[in-house]
């Protein structure tokens, strides 16, 4: 008989971790009869199993007195399903997930952490202090836990005490014939117009302070200076998208910028660039690398914690001050101080780096065939079997 399991998490759209109950389920779908407990119906990834619904037609709470409230039913249902024995694992996908999950026990079943997020990543929470207690003083109650990169497992045992055998580390794995598929899709014409210049620097992401997109953003005002003709296109919504146009504006390069909006297939779009930038300041892996090595693009990305070391194999220990150049990718810092006026210096290696690049092509090109050879490190075969082992 197929063992139950039950993975946890708000909502299923939008988000790498979403992604990755996705493509769990549709994964180990042979091995294990698995649904998903849902705080609020937003769906767009396909799925396999039952969804279960704490609050069905309502997408968001509209208050946090609401979402309070949905919390402390959610505590209960757990707490009943694992007193009937209605599943065998319960996998937890966030931390109030994660916090509920634990408090409700594990004496009648399995419970599994997944950590998306580096611990520090909780200071950007509403709440950050009691998501900080909680990390402290119950994670390692759960029977196993499963960080998204080597960075954040390193670090949960560093800060928060979590016995190494305890957690292991899983790449997000993707669809990688999906994405190979989708990226031959041909593009419709109000597409291509965007690829007026054999310069096209893509990026994407949520257009929030994380991404990044602000220091891409005067980067590639130096950029331009350089190369009048070179093209940035931002995919991706968010709440910054009036100011990062009005800092386009502002650095005089409004019309070398395409804010390309959400794209139900960024794929194609990507294939189509000369070059990924990934300018973000903290990530627990880095989905949007991972993709757009799959879709052949040569990428500069910043050192992030974590995610980024570890998808393009460099083994350094130390903080890097500058671009470093690999048979993979690029590595450049993270643009840490937030500045008007002249480029800081994170910004000028950043820039710098973009213009190195993509005047060689022949590097380019030596990249994308160096990543062509290891894709499969990035297969949902490879995770779908490492987290069959942590199931059982």
């Amino acid at each position: 008989m197929k063992k139950k399991v039950l993975m946890i998490i708000p909502v299923l759209a939008g988000g790498g971790a979403e992604r990755v109950v996705s493509n769990l389920t549709m994964q180990l779908k042979k091995k294990y009869r698995m649904d998903i407990l849902l705080d609020y119906d937003d769906v767009s990834y396909a799925y396999t199993g039952k969804i279960l619904q704490m609050n069905p037609g309502v997408k968001r709470a509209p208050n946090p007195f609401q979402e309070l409230c949905t919390y402390i039913r959610k505590f209960f249902v757990l707490r009943k399903m694992k007193k009937l024995r209605k599943y065998d694992c319960y996998i937890s996908h966030s931390a109030i997930s994660h916090l509920l999950n634990v408090m409700t026990g594990n004496k009648k079943c399995d419970v599994i952490l997944t950590l998306h997020v580096k611990p520090t990543d909780m200071k950007h929470s509403r709440i950050g202090g009691v998501l900080d207690f909680f990390s402290r003083r119950f994670m390692k109650k759960a029977d196993r836990m499963i960080a998204v990169s080597e960075g954040v497992r390193e670090e949960y045992i560093r800060d928060y005490s979590v016995p190494p055998d305890k957690i292991v580390s899983i790449w997000n794995g993707t669809d990688i014939s999906e994405i190979l598929c989708k990226k031959e899709e041909p593009l419709p014409p109000e597409k291509k117009r965007w690829f007026i210049s054999d310069k096209t620097v893509v990026t994407m992401g949520r257009l929030c302070e994380q991404k990044g997109q602000y220091h891409l953003l005067r980067a590639f005002s130096k950029v331009v200076d350089k190369i009048p003709d070179a093209r940035l296109l931002i995919l991706g919504e968010g709440p910054l998208k009036k100011s990062l146009i009005a800092l386009a504006t502002e650095c005089n390069i409004r019309k070398h910028v395409v804010f390309c909006g959400f794209q139900e297939n960024p794929f194609s779009v990507l294939a189509e660039a000369d070059l990924f930038v990934f300018p973000s300041l903290w990530e627990g892996f880095g989905y949007a690398l991972e993709e757009a090595i799959c879709c052949g693009l040569p990428c500069i990305s910043s050192d992030f914690a974590y995610g980024a070391r570890e998808i393009l194999h460099y083994n350094g220990d130390k903080k890097i001050k500058d671009a470093v150049y690999m048979d993979l990718g690029v590595l450049v810092p993270v643009c840490e101080e937030k500045k008007r006026g002249a480029l800081t210096a994170e910004e000028e290696v950043l820039a710098d780096s973009i213009l190195n690049v993509l005047a060689d092509k022949e590097y380019r090109q030596s990249i994308v065939e160096n990543n062509k050879k290891r894709l499969e490190e990035f297969s949902l075969e490879i995770m779908g079997d490492r987290w069959a082992e942590v199931i059982g």
